[in-house]
């Protein structure tokens, strides 16, 4: 947030301390309303296939951008990789669709 907000990063400011206590609590709400941790664990891991292609093709569009990197222009081989963690994520969530799809 203080780097969203190009603000000084300082722990000790109210702001800050309620934060951490509002993020810190919020892994109180499964448990308090009779939600059980670990089906929210399988979930959010059965959920990250369907993120994950998203996030590397959008980090992908972001640092070839000139106007964000300037001068620092990704080299071929980090385009490479970053067109092969593309299809690998991609093939993940058709795996995780396909398996998702096959279970009953």
């Amino acid at each position: 947030i203080s780097d969203f907000l190009a603000i000084k990063r300082d722990m000790s400011r109210m702001a800050f301390r309620v934060l951490v206590v509002a993020t810190a609590s919020f892994g109180l709400i499964v448990p308090i309303f009779g939600g059980s941790p670990v089906q929210i664990m399988i979930a959010s891991q059965a959920l990250s296939p369907l993120v994950m292609p998203l996030l590397v093709l959008f980090t992908w569009i972001l640092i070839n951008k000139r106007e964000i990197a300037g001068e620092h222009k990704p080299s071929l081989l980090l385009n490479v990789g970053m067109g092969v963690t593309l299809v690998f994520s991609t093939y993940m969530l058709y795996l995780a669709t396909v398996g998702f799809l096959n279970r009953g």
